[in-house]
């Protein structure tokens, strides 16, 4: 299980805060909006959104980090760089594979 901290402000490249009219724009803003859209989960995507958008950190297994990385990839609500780095934060919660 991960753990991601959806009160995270997701920046510009120079590490400003991204807004979202007056306020900065969070980890757990996007991921439900973005899973309040079609996805190929409709059960998953309302479960992990309602999270997202009430938890202050929510815990994912495995293959919720997959679903998340597949729906974003597949949205076309953000520009790049929400998706980017969003995902980029997924890649660094996922646990280093065993050999």
């Amino acid at each position: 299980m991960k753990t991601i901290n959806t009160k995270q402000e997701l920046v510009d490249f120079k590490g400003k805060p991204l807004k979202n009219g007056e306020e900065n724009l969070t980890i757990g803003e996007v991921m439900a909006i973005t899973l309040s859209g079609k996805t190929t989960n409709q059960v998953l995507a309302w479960y992990l959104g309602k999270k997202f958008a009430t938890e202050k950190t929510v815990e994912l297994k495995a293959e919720d980090i997959v679903f998340l990385k597949e729906t974003l990839k597949e949205s076309e609500y953000f520009m790049s760089i929400v998706t980017g780095q969003l995902i980029e934060i997924l890649d660094s919660s996922e646990e280093p594979k065993k050999k």
